[in-house]
């Protein structure tokens, strides 16, 4: 193996300390870079023939070595990245679209049942208010009515005016004859129309 040689390092100067900047005042170390080549997977895992030996010692690899290669690290696929942004976007407008077709008027079409309801219900009260206030007024007329049939008729009184008397009376009828407006009179009192 190589080793690194050091610029400071200067045989005229066995005792000058290690300082250069590339170090750090590390020792010096001898390294050999990885090989960048892949071996191939198929060669690794096919047993070997039957009749192959395999050397062992320094000139060969033995199964107890192993070979260490460098692989670059893979550069990730931003496809996935890009396949869940598309999935997330897809489900926002999957949901915005759901509450604006489908969510919404379905609220809106049941307040406006509720509106209905309501206003039906107001409606049918206000009827049945109306039904029970004419009910109401027919069976006091009729009650008027049935009182007027069962009331009995009262005398009046009849009175022949000879003077002014500044108030205003209904005439009935006239006529020439004093005997007859009475007999007319008479009637009319005991029916209880005066």
């Amino acid at each position: 193996m190589a080793k690194r040689k050091n610029p400071n390092d200067d045989p005229k100067e066995p005792n000058k300390p290690n300082d250069s900047e590339d170090n750090f005042g590390l020792p010096d170390i001898d390294f050999k870079p990885l090989d960048r080549t892949e071996e191939p997977a198929k060669a690794e895992s096919t047993p070997p023939a039957a009749g192959s030996t395999k050397p062992t010692g320094s000139g060969g690899s033995s199964s107890s070595e192993k070979k260490y290669t460098y692989r670059p690290p893979e550069e990730k696929s931003s496809a996935s990245a890009i396949l869940w942004m598309v999935l997330a976007l897809v489900i926002v407008v999957a949901g915005v679209l759901y509450y604006q077709f489908v969510y919404k008027p379905k609220k809106e079409k049941e307040k406006q049942e509720l509106l209905a309801k309501q206003e039906a219900d107001k409606k049918a009260k206000e009827a049945e208010a109306a039904r029970q206030k004419a009910a109401a007024e027919e069976a006091e007329r009729l009650r008027l009515e049935e009182a007027a049939k069962n009331a009995k008729p009262v005398v009046g009184t009849i009175t022949t005016l000879t003077e002014r008397t500044r108030r205003y009376y209904v005439v009935v009828t006239s006529n020439v004859d004093d005997d007859l407006l009475m007999d007319y009179a008479n009637e009319l009192s005991k029916k209880g129309s005066i």
